[in-house]
């Protein structure tokens, strides 16, 4: 009698050829649908104007930072849900240390309490095997009541200051932008570096492969002798830091003082892109940058700015239609953008401005909808959230 053997079948998967040139296909479309948009549609320049993108510049450095710390301790194997609260702590931080040594210190002490944060998330998740969701959410609700608490103690006997804010507190230095941009705060810039700086450590260091070696099999790694306790305690502080940097960037390249509540889910939208950017840096900016261009878009123009966004994602949208047609993609391939492009250009024609309050939600909107359509190509590290139990790591 033999024994009938079963053979493992391989899925087929698309070129990779094929999936680039969809991408390029795709960003083809987006150029095009704003260039005619910028033709056809009053006030659409400003979709493409300077001041609009160093605006976004300075509403995305404070998400992409904290992005960039969930990339940091994500890859090591520790989710990191408190990235909100970190940023909180960074908020107070910034403001404390800018009113007693001056904003470059104030910068450090922000990142410091935002490290100080991510030690606390290192301590209950990697030492006390805590769950990593259950620890993040806890700093989360923990974080804005440390930091009115502390917020009494310090700013409420200020003249100008009191629980629920600082007073004005002294900006960060500004360098000039070439072609009439204006001027961008060092912080913002010191934070758009730590991007290029955390691909390289990450990407092309040993350093960085032992550390996303932690994330996708801290077994294997104890083995070869990896500290995988130490990675993750530096970088789950180092998550918190980055985090805490964003924080402090509202502080002294935004609004000029410590508010209470002032990160507004920043936190949130950093975890986000995140996934979003799949787990690397450039793409966790990325992320980040469609948010801030977004929200700066809504902040300069309203309702109106976002109705020509509308109107982009509408000839975005049919004209890859019409290149599915000329494809020959199928109906199944056809679907979805075509009615995207109907329903959109619906809603643009029977309204000349967004509603101020869809406006307002609208960088939110965003981001979730590009993680909902980017989550089939997602591949978070194998580890990811796992406990890792042998003592000596």
């Amino acid at each position: 009698m033999t024994t009938p053997t079963i053979t493992a079948r391989n899925e087929p998967h698309a070129p990779a050829g094929r999936s680039r040139g969809n991408r390029r296909q795709s960003l083809l479309a987006i150029l095009c649908a704003i260039a005619l948009a910028v033709a056809l549609v009053p006030h659409a320049t400003d979709l493409v104007s300077g001041n609009t993108f160093s605006t976004a510049l300075v509403l995305t450095c404070p998400v992409a930072l904290a992005a960039l710390g969930g990339v940091w301790a994500e890859r090591a194997g520790v989710v990191n849900i408190g990235l909100e609260g970190t940023m909180i702590l960074g908020t107070w931080g910034a403001g404390f240390g800018a009113l007693q040594w001056g904003p470059a210190l104030g910068l450090v002490f922000g990142m410091a309490c935002g490290a100080l944060g991510g030690l606390v998330h290192a301590v209950v998740t990697v030492t006390f095997k805590v769950d990593h969701i259950v620890a993040g959410v806890a700093i989360n609700i923990l974080a804005p009541g440390v930091a009115k608490y502390l917020s009494s103690l310090t700013f409420a006997a200020m003249p100008g200051g009191g629980t629920t804010q600082s007073p004005p507190v002294p900006a960060l230095p500004v360098l000039p932008l070439p072609f009439g941009l204006g001027g961008l705060s060092t912080g913002i810039v010191l934070g758009l570096v730590l991007f290029p700086l955390s691909w390289w450590l990450l990407w092309r260091t040993p350093y960085g492969l032992r550390l996303r070696f932690c994330g996708e099999n801290p077994v294997a790694a104890t083995s070869l002798g990896i500290r995988v306790t130490v990675l993750r305690y530096g970088a789950v502080v180092s998550s918190g830091a980055l985090a805490g940097l964003g924080g402090a960037l509202l502080v002294l390249a935004s609004s000029g003082l410590y508010r209470d509540g002032q990160t507004a889910g920043r936190g949130y939208m950093g975890l986000a892109a995140t996934v979003f950017g799949n787990w690397t840096p450039s793409g966790a900016f990325a992320g980040s940058l469609l948010y801030g261009y977004m929200d700066a878009l809504q902040l300069r123009g309203g309702g109106s700015a976002v109705r020509t966004v509308l109107v982009v994602a509408a000839l975005v949208c049919g004209l890859l239609a019409v290149l599915v047609i000329l494809r020959r993609g199928g109906l199944r391939r056809l679907a979805f953008p075509a009615l995207a492009a109907i329903l959109l250009a619906t809603v643009t024609a029977l309204t000349d401005s967004v509603p101020e309050q869809v406006a307002f939600v609208a960088p939110y909107v965003a981001v979730l909808v590009a993680l909902v359509l980017s989550g089939q190509r997602l591949r978070p590290p194998a580890a990811l959230g796992k406990r890792h139990d042998i003592a000596s790591s």
